[in-house]
């Protein structure tokens, strides 16, 4: 594995680097004159009396500071809210101020920190510009429960949730509806100011109502839905009446739905996503192609069971061992998207790690084949670890310490299977999060 290791590590590092921040924003926020450019929209500058900066998640720090760069003194003021241990100390973001909070259960923090951005957002009026930096992690960071809603309401959802197997955009379907400033609420508030939302997406098919449970977007979920989504998975006896009694309510039409697409507050709001999977996946698969690999992203992007999408990889590579198909060898394999847990056992881990054992056990002992899984945030689950590698050998070296590596997986214990056998993929925060990469190496 040490030669494809190395490998990895180079894809790894050019995915990463394909979704900087602070690069993307640069990319598509610029200057000229006195007119700001933001894609195809041209603003002009003297008919701005204020600009304020806000948003949440894992990547706003360095978002925040790219924007401060690009405006050159511009900026009168703001308020963003990263994950603890998501601040950068290296960047100077005044005059916007940066507060960390609880991911990915919300925490007081966030609740206060919101609060903030919605009196912010509030205070705007025609001649204003609010631009908005959002990414991964925002659904947990910017919260501010519906009122009936407390936040310990919202924990429980939340963690029950997570636990279920449902994926993000049912997840958030519900989260929007328990709150004040999901769903297009926050463009609402801002409104009638100008709003220029810069996205970074960690969800499969980039829609803005998802990625951070779209505060400047247009909603299209209701609170039936979110409903049915409790039902789906037999958690709406489980989680607080308070709950269901706010959708119930929200669905008989006692509670205003989110805002539509026809909502006048969107008149003025531009939403652009900046980055996602798909970028890192191609500077992926450019990088192992340089390496002398025939790579090919494969499509459509990774969902559901993450056990099920690591089987579903690793018969991709016995393909490509046995017939060359869907490329022939050397061949790398480039997979984004994000994968689902249902727990049930009491281990660590997260659905990187858990995918990379599923797809250990299915290649054990085919020879020439590397699997490598990424959470690009830097954490899979509640570890230290961004995810894991293996190989044909590898279950076998967990057999040969005493390890049963079916038992591992039924306990979503892949953490701890992976810290024994030596498989972790550790990189630390990388202050950007594009959700799940996984790269299969088959000489």
């Amino acid at each position: 594995m040490t030669e494809h290791r190395k490998i990895i590590d180079d894809l790894i590092s050019c995915a990463l680097g394909s979704v900087d921040p602070g690069e993307a924003v640069r990319d598509n926020l610029s200057i000229s004159g006195h007119s700001l450019f933001v894609e195809d929209r041209e603003y002009d500058l003297r008919e701005i009396k204020r600009i304020k900066v806000v948003g949440a998640g894992k990547a706003a720090g360095p978002m925040a500071c790219a924007v401060g760069d690009v405006l050159l003194g511009r900026v009168d003021g703001g308020l963003i809210i990263v994950k603890h241990g998501h601040d950068s100390p290296a960047s100077d973001l005044s005059p916007i101020e940066l507060i960390c909070a609880g991911h990915p259960i919300p925490e007081a923090g966030g609740v206060r920190a919101t609060e903030r951005i919605m009196t912010l957002a509030g205070d705007l009026d025609r001649e204003d510009l609010l631009v908005t930096v959002i990414s991964g992690g925002c659904s947990a960071l910017l919260v501010s429960p519906a009122p009936g809603i407390s936040l310990e309401d919202k924990q429980v959802v939340v963690r029950a949730l997570l636990d279920s197997g449902a994926s993000i955009h049912q997840i958030n379907t519900v989260r929007k509806h328990l709150s004040s400033i999901k769903g297009g609420l926050l463009a609402q508030l801002a409104s009638p100011a100008r709003t220029i939302s810069l996205i970074i997406s960690d969800v499969v098919g980039d829609a803005p109502d998802t990625i951070g449970s779209g505060p400047t977007a247009p909603d299209p979920t209701t609170f039936t839905e979110a409903i049915h989504v409790l039902d789906a998975f037999d958690l709406a006896s489980r989680v607080p009446r308070s709950v269901m009694e706010r959708l119930e309510r929200g669905a008989a039409g006692d509670h205003r739905e989110t805002p539509t697409d026809d909502d006048p507050c969107f008149r003025n709001v531009q939403n652009i996503v900046i980055r996602s999977g798909r970028h890192a996946a191609q500077a992926a698969a450019q990088a192992a192609f340089k390496c002398g690999f025939n790579a090919v992203i494969v499509e459509p992007p990774m969902q559901g069971s993450a056990r099920d999408a690591g089987s579903m990889i690793a018969s991709m590579a016995r393909e490509v061992v046995e017939s060359g198909r869907p490329e022939r060898r050397p061949a790398c394999l480039v997979f984004f998207g994000e994968t689902t847990v249902n727990v049930t056992g009491d281990g660590r881990g997260g659905r990187n790690q858990e995918l990379a054992l599923a797809a250990a056990i299915d290649i054990d002992g085919v020879q020439g084949v590397t699997i490598a899984t990424l959470a690009t945030d830097g954490q899979d689950g509640p570890t230290d670890a961004a995810g894991a590698v293996v190989d044909a050998r590898t279950i076998q070296h967990a057999r040969k310490l005493g390890m049963d590596p079916g038992r591992y997986l039924a306990n979503n214990d892949s953490y701890s299977f992976f810290d024994a056998t030596g498989g972790l993929i550790r990189t630390g925060n990388t202050l950007t999060n594009v959700a799940d990469l996984a790269f299969v190496l088959i000489d």
